[in-house]
């Protein structure tokens, strides 16, 4: 099975989703033929470019992962998914 085969009219969640990798993977599953993404941000403002490029397919969702009730509200909105791309992370310097 292809990737584009596994991905083909799957929903999908992916956190980080507005820069770097994560908006990466978000023109890749969307290349691959997801159904809908769910495109996990802190500020779902930074996510209006790949809204207007994918139109209803891409669903914005605030999330922030260092608070419990926001993924919790995140979730409550999202419903099932088939594929969660977990990339959000943070950068440390040391």
């Amino acid at each position: 099975m292809t990737v584009h085969e596994a991905l083909a009219g799957k929903t999908v969640f992916i956190t980080g989703a507005n820069r770097g990798i994560g908006a990466s993977f978000v023109d890749a599953v969307m290349a691959a033929g997801a159904a809908r993404v769910h495109a996990g941000a802190r500020d779902i403002a930074s996510l209006e470019e790949p809204r207007a490029t994918y139109g209803d397919r891409l669903a914005p969702v605030r999330i922030d992962l260092a608070d419990p009730a926001s993924i919790d509200a995140a979730c409550a909105g999202i419903g099932e998914v088939d594929v969660l791309i977990s990339n959000a992370g943070r950068g440390g310097g040391g």
